[in-house]
């Protein structure tokens, strides 16, 4: 097997497990907004301990996801650097380095939300006086979304969009799909909003999971794009030669 049917059959089944982690995370995400419905952060570190298998099942799906972005989009770049040419070519390299660090920054973020649940919380718990612990978990809170933000931005505006920029005028996938990604990447940065405590953030913060949503329907494509090359691969392998 080619090392470039290996990163195909790698890059499909990152794709697989990456959409899949996003449908189980919006389950497990609403199982906890409405099961548990926190209205502060105390009430957010007492549930971390209390309620912290399910918290963690959700933190491990996210982690598990930020693992196989990587794979996932490394197949995405060997197949439009084969299906793109000229000067566009090169600029591959940006999305998809933009793509690892914001891999990285997902696994790092979900570590963290580890350490809150089963250290953080624990302490907090069994601290006489909490206010210290609390003050903590804010500070650890705020690079948290800090650190979000750069990974809508990296992830989903220079990842896809940028991806969905270069492809746009070519023929390697149809125009639509390149608008998604593109469109994809300018609701991203409505993730900004988070900081916005008014009704313009919560409007952009809704756009920014929009655009998360379009990130895996924009996945899909190239999921089952990537098995149709596949196919093709392995039909010019059994082809005969003259």
């Amino acid at each position: 097997m080619t090392f470039k049917r290996k990163i195909t059959i790698l890059s499909i089944i990152s794709i697989g497990a990456v959409v899949l982690c996003s449908i189980l995370t919006i389950i497990l995400s609403y199982i906890l907004s409405y099961r548990y419905q926190l209205t502060s952060y105390e009430e957010v570190l007492i549930s971390f301990a209390t309620n912290r298998w399910i918290h963690s099942a959700e933190t491990m799906i996210n982690l598990f996801m930020g693992v196989t972005l990587f794979p996932a989009f490394l197949g995405i770049f060997f197949f439009l650097r084969e299906e793109i040419g000229g000067k566009i070519k090169p600029l591959l390299f940006f999305p998809l380095i933009a793509t690892i660090i914001g891999a990285l920054l997902v696994v790092g973020l979900y570590s963290l939300k580890f350490y809150l649940i089963f250290s953080v919380a624990t302490n907090y718990m069994a601290a006489t006086n909490k206010e210290p612990i609390l003050n903590y978990f804010l500070s650890l809170t705020r690079i948290s979304d800090i650190l979000s933000v750069i990974v809508y931005i990296l992830v989903y505006t220079l990842g896809a969009g940028m991806t969905s920029i270069l492809t746009i005028k070519t023929n390697a996938v149809k125009p639509n799909i390149s608008w998604l990604g593109i469109l994809t990447g300018v609701l991203a940065l409505g993730k900004i909003g988070y900081f916005l405590e008014n009704t313009a953030g919560y409007v952009l913060s809704f756009a920014a999971s929009l655009g998360a949503i379009m990130y895996f329907i924009w996945l899909i494509y190239y999921f089952t794009l990537l098995i149709n090359y596949r196919k093709e691969m392995q039909l010019f392998k059994e082809e005969p030669m003259e």
